[in-house]
Formats: structure tokens, C-alpha cells, sequence
């Protein structure tokens, strides 16, 4: 039997001390924020498939949310079984969220908020629903490197980027040659602003993208 000592600690231990301890302390000063996104996620979910929870946070249509979203999980496991079940085991809920970005992954919740309305083109239904499932690897593969320890650092950031647009490119190809021309190039200068605004800047657009979302029509 293998006993480890006290003193010396596996490179494991390290890892998930340094993961929990690496955002201190804008990650632990957010815990409060991060309660009440689990609470807006449980009360907003419209239904469950495949294990996963779909919430609808947003004044958009639900019911096309849901239905695009469905089929986004189908298709993945349709064309490529490996990445479901990657999406299974690291993503709990998906949101359609009005948010600044295109899409995030919330460790603490096991959370994809995407914002659907940025994705969703009634007329390309075919390149949406590609689009929306190779962001759902990219997140899932998130999901994944948190549950390693890996953290989302200045240091490790452009590292993980590249490891999750990876997976999505890997998934690509399990959707024939003719969607070949998504495929994305991973470059540091695409992630810049998300980067390097401010967390005021970032609340801003946010608040910008939900002002927008809750006045529209």
C-alpha cells in the first residue's frame, strides 16, 4: 500500500489548492453572485434532455430555444459520441443568457449561459445548429479542464483557449467536409477585449446586452 506522506504533497493536492486559490480573491468575493445564478438557473429551467437542464433567461421565444437546443444535444451525439458524453459529464444546465460575450462556462453551477440570439439565424438553421454545438464542445471541454484543476489564469488562459477550440475543431470534422470552412484558427488577438476589459467594462456591455434584450419590440 502506498502511503503518502503529510510533508509531501502529490502533485494533485497541488493542483487543487492552487486552482481554488488562483482568483482570490475576485472568485471568492463573487460566491454570493455565483448563489444567485444558481437560483435564477433552477427557477428558469423549461425542460431536461439527456440529463441536461435547458433555463431560459432571456424575453427571446423559449420554446425555440428549447427546440434548437435539443437538437444541438442530437446532433452531438449523433455525430460524435466522445464529445456527448463530455457534455454530459461537465455541463448541468444551459442557459440562453443575455450576456456580453457569445457564450461562458460557470464552473461552480456546471453552467453554459450562451447567448442564443447572437447564434440563432431562422434562415441558416443547418449553420446555427453547427455553430451552437461546436460552442457546446468548447464549453464542455471548459467543464473539463476545471474538473483537473486546471485554472483560468493570465498565465494558463491562452493555453486553455487553444485546448477547447481544439476539441471544437476535433468535433468538426465528425460533421462532414462540408461544414470544413468553420473551422477556426485559435489567435490571441480574438481574445484581447475579453481579456483585458476592465470587470466595470465587462458589467457594462452586459448591462448594455440585458437593457437591449428586455426593451427590444
Amino acid at each position: 500500500m502506498r502511503i503518502v506522506s503529510r510533508q509531501h504533497p502529490t502533485p494533485l493536492v497541488h493542483r487543487r489548492l492552487y486552482y481554488h486559490w488562483s482568483g482570490w480573491p475576485k472568485s471568492w468575493l463573487a460566491i454570493p453572485l455565483n448563489v444567485l445564478q444558481a437560483l435564477a438557473l433552477r427557477s428558469t429551467v423549461q425542460t431536461c434532455h439527456e440529463g441536461i437542464r435547458i433555463s431560459h433567461l432571456t424575453k427571446s421565444d423559449a420554446a425555440v430555444f428549447v427546440r434548437a437546443t435539443v437538437s444541438c444535444l442530437d446532433l452531438i451525439r449523433q455525430s460524435s459520441p466522445l464529445h456527448f458524453r463530455r457534455v454530459q459529464q461537465h455541463v448541468a444546465y444551459i442557459a440562453d443568457s443575455a450576456i456580453s460575450g457569445f457564450a461562458m462556462y460557470l464552473s461552480h453551477s456546471q453552467a453554459v449561459k450562451i447567448d442564443f440570439a447572437k447564434y440563432w439565424r431562422p434562415d441558416h438553421e443547418d449553420l446555427s445548429l453547427r455553430l451552437y454545438a461546436m460552442t457546446l464542445v468548447h464549453e464542455a471541454t471548459h467543464g473539463y479542464l476545471c474538473a483537473r484543476f486546471i485554472p483560468y489564469t493570465k498565465r494558463t488562459r491562452s493555453r486553455v483557449e487553444r485546448i477547447c477550440g481544439t476539441e471544437a475543431n476535433r468535433f468538426l470534422r465528425h460533421l462532414g467536409s462540408e461544414w470544413s470552412q468553420l473551422h477556426r484558427t485559435f489567435s490571441e488577438d480574438g481574445w484581447q477585449i475579453a481579456w483585458h476589459a476592465s470587470v466595470w467594462e465587462k458589467a457594462r456591455l452586459q448591462l448594455e446586452r440585458s437593457r437591449h434584450e428586455f426593451t427590444k419590440g
